[in-house]
Formats: C-alpha cells, structure tokens, sequence
C-alpha cells in the first residue's frame, strides 16, 4: 500500500459570478499496485459531489463513470501543469501508444502508472494522480491508411525505394500488425518516446517497440542517438543533429502528406 494524493479538476457552476469555472476537489488514498486509476478517481469525484466541490448539472453522478477522463501525473511546477499519460505497456512487454482520444477511455493499474514512471517514459509524481473531466470535445477522427503510414515509415528507417511496399509488407508483417494494433503510425510519436529517456538498451527498445534487432538499431541511428556495446545514447554531435534533422524533415513531410490526405477525403464526403 501506498499513500497518494488525488485531485480531480472539472468545469462547475458558481453561483457568484453566474459562469462554469474549473474547480478541483483532492483527497488523499492508500491504494495497492492492483487499484484502477479510473475508480480511484470517480470514487473522489463522487466524494467531491457530496462536498459540494463540483455541481451535479455538470459532473452527474449517473453517466460519471462512462465518461472520458483526462489522467496524468502532477509535475511539481507552480503552474500546476499535469504530464498526461499516453502510453500503456501491454502484456508481452509492448508498448501502446495512445492518441488523445483513446487516452480518455483507458485505464491503468496503480502498478502500471508506477511502472511507467520507473522506466522515466512519463514524467511527474507517481505520489499525485491528477484527473481532469474534458469539456467541448471533437469528433473522433478516423485514422486512415494505417497500413501505408507503417510501411513508410519502416521504409524511411531501413533506407528502402519508395516501390518497396510490398517487400516491406512482407517481410516484417508482424511489425506492421503489431504497429497498427498499438497506434504506433507515426514518426512523431516515436521520436516522443525515444525522448522520454537519454540511455536505452537494444532489447528494451526490441521489446516496447516489436521490433526485431535490425530495426531496433535502424531506428535509433536514424534518430541520431549512439551505440556502444548494448546501450544507445544521444551525443550531440554533427553527425547525431544532421540524422535528427532529417528525421524531423521526414516526419514533417509525411504529417503534411496525411493531413492533405484527409482533407481531400473530407472534401470528398461533403461532395457526395
């Protein structure tokens, strides 16, 4: 058991200036490694319902347990920023990347936050869960060409033509599945991992990533970082900013590619 503190932040009512505001309510819990983050935070918005910290017309005590929830950990600053958690590590190791919206449904263990924290891939204090109830969400986007995306950017990471689609599809068909399956589509997203942390080692990055040891190192010199022995490390250099550049030359290209993509589509659909 260890103790933790819980705040829970949601838009509600005040009365004295006629107008919603965020407010939060915090509490402080023992909790175990097995505890779910979503039920520890419902159970203190429904204690701050009853104090009087959130307005019912708001925060429901009928539909709040359905609702997408914001879940990160605090950062100490004095701004009170939240570090949100995007990413959960499955059973056989893996890591799962989590787009914004998908972020809002998942749960995780006590035991899971901790985890992530340990291995550094979030930031903040595993001693202070915050939890924020969003308001004037978006549709959620559809992603589109997954498959392609993947291959692409497998391709850019091994130096593959552009006509190797099919060569790539083949040959590392598990990666791609493994990839779609985890939201891992994007060069962006990869690179925000690998920055979570200065030092990594060949088989963790194996392991998080699902990749085989050919494009666990492909990757990690194309983002610029350095291997000796079994450990790679960022080292700024000429040679270690120049692969970084390209990297962010890539990933810019194929973000603009996707985007033009689906503007297309969406113009598309309001044609038809």
């Amino acid at each position: 058991m260890r103790l933790i503190k819980i705040t829970c932040r949601a838009l509600s009512y005040d009365a004295s200036i006629n107008s919603y505001i965020e407010k939060e309510f915090s509490k402080y819990a023992n909790v175990s490694n097995e505890d779910s983050v979503r039920n520890l935070a419902f159970n203190v918005y429904e204690n701050g319902i009853e104090r009087g910290a959130f307005s019912e017309d708001y925060v429901s005590r009928e539909t709040l347990r359905n609702r997408p929830l914001e879940v990160g950990l605090f950062d100490g600053s004095k701004e009170h920023k939240v570090s949100p958690i995007k990413y959960k590590i499955l059973s056989d190791g893996s890591i799962k990347f989590l787009d914004f919206y998908k972020s809002l449904e998942t749960d995780w263990s006590v035991g899971e936050v901790v985890m992530l924290a340990r291995h550094k891939y979030i930031s903040g204090s595993i001693r202070h869960l915050v939890f924020r109830l969003p308001d004037g969400l978006g549709s959620f986007t559809e992603n589109v060409e997954i498959i392609a995306d993947i291959v692409g950017i497998i391709a850019f990471f091994l130096q593959y033509g552009p006509t190797a689609y099919k060569v790539i599809s083949k040959k590392f068909k598990k990666t791609v599945s493994a990839w779609s399956e985890r939201n891992i589509i994007s060069l962006k997203e990869i690179r925000k991992f690998l920055s979570t942390k200065q030092i990594w080692k060949t088989d963790e990055i194996m392991t998080r990533l699902c990749v085989d040891e050919e494009l666990a190192k492909a990757i990690m010199i194309k983002l610029g970082f350095t291997q000796k022995c079994n450990t790679w490390k960022f080292i700024e250099n000429s040679k270690a900013l120049r692969a970084r550049s390209e990297w962010l030359k890539k990933e810019e290209e194929m973000n603009k590619a996707q985007e033009d993509f689906l503007h297309s589509k969406n113009n598309d659909d309001f044609d038809s």
